[in-house]
């Protein structure tokens, strides 16, 4: 004979998040405004730039500020390392 009271009828289940292992667990999750990473990627283009085309008014510094062959060398070493 069949029980004549029925089980109460289950919760629904609630999704949790599985916990991240290892680096990603460690590692904060940043935010950056679209506008933000563009900036900051511009800059970085425009420094790049720069350096990469110093051959082009290394010759205007050596006029304009009366530089010699030394001093426009380390100005383009300075450009480099900064």
């Amino acid at each position: 004979m069949p029980a004549s009271s029925p089980l109460p009828p289950r919760p629904p289940r609630q999704r949790t998040r599985r916990k991240k292992e290892g680096a990603a667990a460690a590692t904060p999750r940043l935010y950056f405004n679209k506008w933000v990473s563009f900036s900051a990627s511009l800059t970085s283009l425009l420094g790049a730039g720069l350096s990469y085309a110093f051959a082009l008014y290394a010759g205007d510094l050596k006029e304009r500020f009366g530089y010699s062959q030394a001093q426009t060398d380390g100005v383009a070493a300075a450009m480099n390392l900064g």
